[in-house]
């Protein structure tokens, strides 16, 4: 009982009273009345400091003979995953403050679009997408012109709404004249994104996600394969894809 984090605190889960002499090894169930189904408060408030007594009594115990296991605090089910671990270092023992956007992040995770859609969304909302700025910033050596209209360009707001072309395809989605309005407000890509995912219904947000998603594939098929997809084409596939998915 002295070693295991057993009570009920919010922050340390441990007893922290000194340890008494010849009480080692004692058990919680040490400290349990059976056959009242309650808490033995003398042995209790001899061993314990006022702030374990409270925490120790204020806790219920369970009629049901269970063998004792350990629980993962951080998980609804109590299960570990590596997921509620990360969440909890980056959480608690990570000063992360500087890392941190803005935004709904819990709704781009719950978009009904495929995972790697969601992925390059959240790419993007990072900034992590391999264009000239991030590519330029770590030092890796590309060209300053877009692959896609041949004109110099600094950010991710030309790749997925700038260039020669892009217009048309937005028509096609009718969503042109959303992307204007809110072009006209902001000043990069993910102001953009957050400011679409707080103000559009479902089925809009989805199209314009799968669009962008298209939109990129378009540009590495012509970087990296020199396949030139039609506008309308590339349109039409994320119609699919959503339909699909």
């Amino acid at each position: 009982m002295w070693f295991d984090p057993w009570i009920h605190n919010g922050g340390n889960n441990f007893v922290i009273s000194l340890i008494a002499t010849g009480t080692e090894n004692m058990l919680v169930s040490d400290l349990i009345d059976h056959t009242e189904h309650k808490w033995k408060p003398t042995i209790i408030n001899m061993l314990f400091n006022d702030r374990d007594v409270q925490n120790i009594t204020i806790m219920p115990i369970n009629d049901e003979v269970n063998d004792d296991k350990h629980i993962w605090l951080f998980t609804p089910q109590a299960d570990y995953s590596v997921c509620s671990a990360y969440r909890y270092i980056m959480e608690t023992l990570v000063n992360n403050s500087d890392l941190r956007l803005e935004g709904n992040w819990r709704k781009l995770w719950q978009l009904k679009v495929p995972k790697k859609v969601k992925v390059f969304m959240w790419r993007v909302a990072r900034g992590c997408l391999p264009t000239q700025c991030p590519l330029q910033t770590r030092g890796v050596q590309c060209s300053e012109r877009c692959v896609m209209c041949e004109r110099s360009y600094k950010n991710d707001l030309h790749v997925l709404f700038g260039f020669d072309g892009l217009e048309v395809v937005w028509e096609a989605t009718n969503l042109w004249h959303i992307s204007k309005e809110n072009l006209k407000i902001v000043d990069s890509f993910v102001s953009l994104f957050f400011q679409l995912l707080k103000q559009l219904p479902q089925q809009q947000l989805l199209t314009f996600v799968m669009t962008w998603w298209c939109i990129w594939k378009r540009r590495n098929d012509k970087l990296y394969s020199a396949i030139d997809t039609s506008p309308h084409m590339f349109v039409q596939m994320a119609r699919e894809t959503l339909l699909q998915w």
